[in-house]
């Protein structure tokens, strides 16, 4: 999964999280592994798709782009030659047009790709203090890396962060925040879910949609506090009943067109969104008990 400028995007599909829309990008063959990164010219207003094949072969053509806004979108291949291997443990992150993703030349040796997303050029940054299960982050407006430090027993007690103050000449600033006594994140497997643009550190639990309420925790890194907010909406919905896979596969299918919408990826993207609970409820109803549903239905309308 990777993020930039608003929208989401999962390998193949492209979402926006605040309209609920979405749109299938066309398919990559490919016969290697391969990852792919969303990143976003501010200039240009224009968001690209990086995907690179791995391991890499001797040669060039590993990587390809795909530049949404265009009347017919098209990977097209990117004909430069990078000598590195990548890892499954993928981070990216992009800030002010420059795409930087993890990746490694050896086993435990590290470094960050740039990809500058307006002119499609590829830069490097040694980043040995950078772990690839570490989290990129942008700290304002800044490239950043965050490693939790736990216990023996598991309990996150420490965070670390890593912060690029100089992007020519390479120099990284480390700090390390010790959590407040009083800590309310307890055993569980927690991640790095991003930082905010005021700088507070957010923190998700790994496995979050097994339990409920659904927590997220801000942890202020100026005031040495951690705070716990209660996400709600996230309750598990039952949608089987309500959903045809085969109808919506057509209808992503046919979603793609070159119409343009404006400041979105040029892109026609359908809005599939799960029925209300009560609806549910009526329209189950009404097809199990003939003609009472009539009845049910317009007294459920009063």
């Amino acid at each position: 999964m990777s993020y930039a400028s608003g929208l989401i995007y999962f390998p193949n599909t492209l979402c926006n999280p605040i309209t609920g829309q979405y749109a299938i990008l066309p398919k990559l063959i490919r016969y290697r592994m391969v990852n792919s990164f969303l990143g976003f010219d501010p200039v240009d207003k224009q968001f690209k798709v990086l995907c690179e094949a791995y391991p890499f072969s001797h040669g060039s053509g590993h990587h390809k782009i795909l530049t949404l806004g265009t009347e017919k979108l098209r990977w097209k291949r990117k004909n430069h030659f990078l000598s590195y291997i990548n890892s499954f443990y993928v981070e990216d992150v992009c800030i002010n047009g420059v795409l930087y993703y993890l990746a490694e030349k050896a086993v435990g040796s590290e470094f960050i790709v740039c990809f500058d997303v307006r002119s499609e050029k590829f830069k490097f940054i040694e980043a040995e203090c950078i772990s690839l299960f570490d989290k990129l982050i942008n700290y304002k407006g800044k490239l950043g890396g965050i490693e939790l430090i736990c216990d023996v027993h598991g309990a996150i007690v420490e965070i670390g962060m890593w912060i690029l103050e100089d992007m020519k000449i390479q120099i990284w600033s480390k700090y390390v925040y010790t959590l407040p006594p009083n800590n309310i994140v307890d055993h569980s497997c927690f991640s790095v879910a991003g930082v905010t643009a005021t700088g507070e550190i957010v923190l998700t639990k790994d496995y979050t949609f097994t339990s409920k309420p659904f927590y997220v925790f801000y942890f202020n890194i100026e005031r040495n506090t951690l705070r716990k907010v209660e996400i709600q909406g996230f309750e598990a919905l039952d949608n089987r009943e309500d959903l045809n896979v085969n109808d919506a596969i057509e209808k992503l299918k046919s979603s793609i067109s070159a119409q343009s919408v404006k400041n979105k990826c040029s892109l026609n993207i359908i809005t599939e969104r799960p029925k209300q609970k009560k609806q549910r409820e009526e329209e189950r109803y009404r097809d199990r008990n003939g003609s009472i549903k009539e009845k049910k239905h317009i007294e459920g309308k009063k």
